[in-house]
């Protein structure tokens, strides 16, 4: 006796560790299958897992409900072996169908983040910066180690990550970080790594990232105006640029900022408003006010400036 298809589906083909994976079963024979011959037994590394009976579907088709069964917690390849016996002719012994199913389990995947990074930190001075942890399938990260670190100048931190997760969120578990900017100004990356410790089931992220520009120390203070040029009113929200320094400007339009000594190019821009820039050198605390053009106005920006 031939069937012309004996075949098990899996779905989905990759589940993640702890999770379930479906089965069902399908059979297709030119001749009728005896009621006593309709379970399909599944089994993995020779221990039953399942059965799933066939249910005629008309035309020597048989399809089986789908049935869920538990994964392993290793993550990998896994297989289980599906057996179909069928009786070829009344007291013949049993033909025996098997057919291969596979799938995979996957660890959960793990999203790691830097959160309140100040863009930039005076040289040589402690700075703070929160690292957030998230599971995919929404497991607790509480306690879990994160290292931060960088190669520019050593530093290797090791944090846990707290009980609480970040408001708003259900799973984005959260720590501060304690770091050290290097003596030397300049762009400095930082890493961030999860290393999974005591965990039932198996987790994995991928490294994380956030850069912080090395500065001098900020020695004076500058304070800039946000104007509707026309209305002359303050505008409120706009954002204010001291390329590495940034900042808002308040419900009056004014923004406050600490910044370095020199030379420095300013940008000021607010929503539907055309940006303003200006070049300024700066050597105590000072003053600029940024009047910015309405961009529905037909007139040219570049006239007024």
């Amino acid at each position: 006796m031939e069937l012309l298809e004996f075949r098990v589906e899996a779905t989905p083909a990759v589940v993640p560790a702890g999770g379930q994976v479906r089965l069902q079963a399908f059979v297709t024979s030119l001749y009728p299958l005896d009621p006593g011959a309709r379970t399909v037994q599944v089994f993995a590394n020779g221990e039953q897992k399942a059965e799933l009976i066939l249910e005629p579907q008309g035309d020597g088709s048989f399809e089986s409900p789908v049935l869920a069964i538990d994964v392993p917690e290793a993550s990998g390849e896994h297989r289980l072996d599906a057996h179909l016996d069928v009786d070829a002719d009344s007291g013949t012994q049993a033909v025996r169908f098997t057919t291969a199913v596979t799938y995979a389990v996957a660890a959960h995947r793990v999203t790691l983040t830097a959160l309140k990074v100040p863009t930039a930190v005076p040289l040589g001075e402690p700075f703070e910066v929160t690292v957030g942890a998230k599971c995919a399938c929404g497991c607790s990260l509480s306690g879990q180690p994160i290292i931060v670190s960088t190669e520019s100048h050593g530093e290797h931190l090791r944090v846990k990550l707290g009980d609480e997760t970040w408001p708003g969120t259900e799973a984005v578990y959260y720590s501060n970080a304690q770091l050290q900017a290097p003596e030397t100004e300049g762009l400095v990356s930082w890493e961030v790594r999860l290393e999974p410790e005591g965990l039932p089931l198996p987790h994995e992220a991928e490294p994380a990232s956030f850069t912080a520009h090395s500065v001098p120390p900020p020695e004076h203070e500058l304070r800039v105006e946000a104007f509707d040029r026309d209305k002359q009113t303050p505008i409120k929200g706009a954002s204010v640029v001291l390329h590495p320094f940034r900042a808002v400007t308040d419900e009056n339009g004014f923004a406050l900022m600490k910044v370095p000594s020199g030379e420095h190019t300013l940008f000021v821009s607010g929503f539907r408003y055309h940006p303003f820039r200006s070049s300024i050198r700066v050597d105590g605390d000072a003053e600029i006010r940024a009047d910015l053009l309405w961009e529905e106005e037909e007139e040219s920006y570049d006239q007024h400036y």
